[in-house]
């Protein structure tokens, strides 16, 4: 995998949260599929519980793969995912992920739980 030119268009969410004192997992990994292309910066994935697709950024879905492992706090996420960005985006990639987290939640694929 290249490494990932900007962080795409991804919005901080509008009731910023402090998504560092939380575990981060999926709703359930048998739950989701997801699929991404080399070639697009869109993925899609779909929840067989609500039967819902979701179009989202490709980097989303490495975040739901780091996730679906183990739960993890949006700093090891941005340690385990620090490779596949530009060292121009370091800087940013914390805010990416706690934004992403957030929306993947209002989506209902990611839970967050307190510690």
């Amino acid at each position: 995998m290249s490494k990932r030119d900007g962080l795409g268009s991804t919005l901080a969410h509008p009731f910023i949260e402090r998504t560092d004192l939380a575990l981060w997992s999926t709703v359930s990994p048998a739950r989701l599929s997801f699929a991404s292309w080399d070639d697009d910066d869109l993925a899609v994935v779909y929840d067989k519980v609500t039967g819902d697709t979701h179009l989202i950024e490709s980097s989303a879905i490495e975040i739901l793969r780091v996730i679906e492992k183990y739960p993890a706090s949006s700093e090891a996420i941005a340690q385990e995912l620090a490779e596949l960005f530009s060292a121009d985006d370091q800087d940013k990639l914390p805010q990416f992920i706690s934004a992403t987290l957030l929306q993947l939640r209002d989506l209902g694929l990611v839970t967050d739980t307190p510690v």
